[in-house]
């Protein structure tokens, strides 16, 4: 995992309230599927 997805990925789950809580290959999934 690259520095810049640790960072999305702590910022994301520091607001898992809001948003949907993520694990480290949920959030590779979701980014390569976007690009």
């Amino acid at each position: 995992m690259t520095p810049t997805l640790e960072r999305v990925l702590a910022l994301n789950n520091a607001h898992a309230t809001e948003l949907s809580w993520l694990d480290p290959d949920r959030l590779e999934n979701l980014v390569a599927r976007a690009f």
